[in-house]
């Protein structure tokens, strides 16, 4: 069924890497992690997900000034 449509595939691609890196990641790892999964998001061909992108840049900078 993604095989129909790139952007779908791409996209279901791409959840599934949110998904591995709520259910996998630990603090040690997660960090490099999301910089991996806001490069891949920001990088997408799928225009929906470079907004997805700067949320995670946000996440990201909010949680490293709460430590």
């Amino acid at each position: 069924m993604l095989a129909i449509d790139d952007e779908l595939e791409e996209a279901f691609y791409l959840r599934n890497d949110v998904t591995y890196f709520y259910d996998h990641c630990t603090y040690d790892t997660a960090k490099k992690q999301l910089e991996k999964i806001i490069i891949d998001f920001r990088s997408s061909t799928v225009a929906e997900m470079s907004p997805f992108a700067n949320t995670l840049t946000n996440w990201k900078k909010r949680s490293s000034t709460a430590s």
